[in-house]
């Protein structure tokens, strides 16, 4: 059964940052904290991997486990999460998508190619 909640995509939403340890390591850990504060503050909802964020520097590995932990915690907290699965390669991208849905987010997030402008027909077919 699914407990998550039911929510449009409406108010403030705020998205947990990759934290780097001392090593400039990962800190895969601190996750959990970090959206523990986020949901305290009274945001609307969480959302990872969007264009501000390192989605051009995640390898699959740290994408996959920075998602579950988001999802996890947000799910635990019954906080509405989204999920961006952009990156640079298109085929990369979908693979992103695919490892998203199994987390249950209530959006996955996806950007147009950012290295070259799009035409609107371009942007269709590309989404």
């Amino acid at each position: 059964m699914d407990n998550r909640p039911s929510h449009e995509i409406r108010g403030v939403w705020a998205t947990p940052l990759l934290p780097i340890d001392e090593n400039s390591t990962a800190d895969i850990g601190a996750i959990p904290d970090q959206i523990e504060k986020l949901s305290e503050s009274g945001v609307n909802g969480v959302y990872s991997n969007g264009t501000a964020a390192e989605l051009h520097g995640q390898s699959t590995a740290l994408f996959r486990e920075f998602s579950e932990k988001v999802a996890l915690k947000c799910i635990g907290l019954g906080l509405p999460f989204q999920i961006g699965a952009s990156h640079p390669f298109a085929h990369d991208t979908l693979e992103r998508i695919a490892f998203a849905r199994e987390l249950k987010p209530i959006a996955i997030q996806v950007i147009l190619p950012d290295w070259v402008p799009v035409k609107l027909d371009e942007a269709k077919r590309f989404i």
